[in-house]
């Protein structure tokens, strides 16, 4: 089914038989979603966003569907009902009942990727279920049961297997084609009827006041990589629980906070060992890290070389002639 230009703020800038490509309606945009038609009553879209997407509001001339997403790089924030927000990030699977309307929904990140199954029960042909029933053991109405059971979204962490096949269908596409994405199709819902919908919980969802309260905490986090802040302190301050605060962050931002404290620091470090003639120890220093052994192990663990290392790499790297 073609997705609406104006609904969803996208323009059409290829149809070839089963392949429909769309691009962000604004002017020069990198970002793709790619879509297939698999059967009558299933399609995929594949999504490579390269610029920020936001979009609210309701689609309406759109038959009973079920959605099913797979996200590998980025995050996707909802607001379903008013004030109360939840997520899809590398990890997680989307299941979508219906839900064909959103107060608020944008990426957290500049770039996302990952694939939209949508099925649309009424359009699926008797026959293709009868034949999945009897040559592989799959019966899709398991599947709409279960999704049936869901108040418009439920969100859930996928196993090893699940999310081997999901790399699979997201990667496979442009090296071996629709064929393989059929195959795959079959064995991703035989493994979510199979093991992964036995182990669905309820994902917390957040309020706008404790999103907005996780967001400052992170800026004053970032405003000084120097310090070590007690995450009970910063909770205290802004009046948030710590165990809201520790899960809204994980939720919002795929690090613990003391993860995306590390995280800074290295990236930071990264930059000053390359572009400062600042010593290792300062560098150090600036970073919270009063002891040099502890920074150059810190650093080694996250970018696999010793600080002089990486420096005498990177300038190596820089002199040597295109």
């Amino acid at each position: 089914m073609r997705l609406s230009r104006k609904e969803w703020g996208l323009q059409i800038l290829k149809e070839d038989g089963p392949e429909t490509v769309y691009a962000l309606d604004q002017q020069h945009s990198r970002s793709r979603i790619t879509a297939y038609s698999l059967y009558e009553g299933i399609e995929i879209q594949f999504m490579d966003f390269k610029e920020a997407y936001s979009w609210s509001g309701e689609v309406a001339n759109m038959p009973r569907f079920y959605q099913i997403s797979f996200c590998d790089q980025g995050i996707y924030q909802m607001e379903l009902k008013k004030n109360v927000f939840t997520y899809v990030s590398p990890g997680n699977i989307g299941i979508f009942n219906n839900c064909r309307s959103s107060l608020s929904s944008k990426m957290i990140e500049d770039s996302m990727r990952g694939f939209n199954i949508l099925i649309y029960p009424d359009s699926l042909s008797p026959k293709l279920m009868d034949l999945w029933q009897k040559e592989y053991n799959l019966d899709l109405q398991l599947l709409f049961d279960q999704i049936e059971k869901i108040n418009s979204v439920q969100i859930f962490s996928y196993g090893e297997y699940l999310f081997s096949t999901c790399k699979m269908i997201n990667e496979g596409m442009e090296t071996l084609g629709l064929g393989f994405i059929k195959l795959k199709l079959t064995e991703f819902f035989m493994m979510i009827i199979h093991e992964d919908f036995r182990v669905f919980s309820q994902r917390r969802c957040f309020s706008k006041e404790q999103i907005d309260k996780t967001k400052a905490i992170k800026k004053m986090i970032e405003t000084d990589l120097s310090v070590h802040h007690p995450i009970s302190e910063l909770c205290l301050s802004h009046g948030v629980s710590t165990t809201i605060f520790k899960e809204c962050f994980k939720e919002m931002f795929q690090f613990t906070p003391y993860e995306y404290l590390r995280k800074m620091r290295m990236n930071q470090a990264a930059h000053n060992l390359i572009n400062t003639d600042l010593s290792i120890l300062e560098i150090g220093l600036m970073l919270g890290y009063e002891n040099a052994s502890n920074f150059t192990r810190a650093f080694k663990k996250n970018y696999g070389l010793l600080p002089k290392d990486f420096r005498k790499k990177n300038h190596q790297q820089e002199k040597c002639p295109a």
